[in-house]
């Protein structure tokens, strides 16, 4: 099969070379997902420089967390999946970005119908991050007010639509125009860092 390897640590346009690796096979509660879309994430690019990311690999490793696709096969206990378009978080947060990948059960979901498949890898990391912060670890409440940095990066525009999805609030730190108006469009007032004092604000 096909995948996108880091072969070394450098800039990604350096770091990554495609090529034909076995298919791998999935161990109980994994499936075997055939990829049709998978996202790049700043962990991804992190790898690539291997500098500091949730989970460093050793050279040479596939990248790619998020992907969605088809189950094609399954390990003991994951057997319901197969023939269902999922998005899933891969294992370890590699081998996304190939023709194959692994996932286990507990990060594997039904992809949203509405979505296509990029948007449905898109989505996965972004809202899953913003949800843990948002609704479970602040148990956000209708009223009160959510301050996101970094509104217009991937999981902050996930964190906007979330909190303005609870009734909260929201106020978003972005740097430049076109990223507030972003942010203004995701139901956030938006805080300019490049020509604002964030404080006063």
């Amino acid at each position: 099969m096909r995948a996108v390897r880091v072969v070394q640590h450098a800039a990604p346009l350096e770091a990554l070379e495609l090529q034909d690796i076995p298919v791998p096979e999935p161990g109980p509660g994994e499936v075997l997902i055939a990829v049709s879309a998978a996202s790049l994430n700043f962990g991804d690019i992190a790898r690539c420089r291997g500098t500091v990311a949730s989970v460093m690999g050793q050279v040479p490793f596939t990248i790619g967390m998020d992907v969605c696709g088809v189950v094609e096969a399954a390990g003991p206990g994951a057997e319901e999946w197969i023939g269902r378009r999922v998005v899933a978080t891969t294992n370890q947060s590699f081998g996304g970005v190939a023709d194959f990948a692994l996932a286990g059960v507990t990060g594997v979901f039904d992809a949203p119908a509405e979505l296509d498949d990029v948007e449905a890898a898109a989505f996965t990391l972004p809202f899953h991050t913003g949800y843990l912060a948002v609704n479970k670890r602040a148990k956000l409440q209708p009223g009160e007010t959510l301050l996101v940095v970094g509104g217009a990066s991937a999981v902050g525009t996930a964190m906007i639509q979330l909190g303005t999805a609870a009734g909260a609030d929201v106020i978003a730190i972005a740097g430049g125009p076109e990223k507030g108006r972003v942010c203004r469009a995701l139901g956030a007032e938006p805080i300019d860092h490049l020509s604002e004092d964030l404080f006063d604000r």
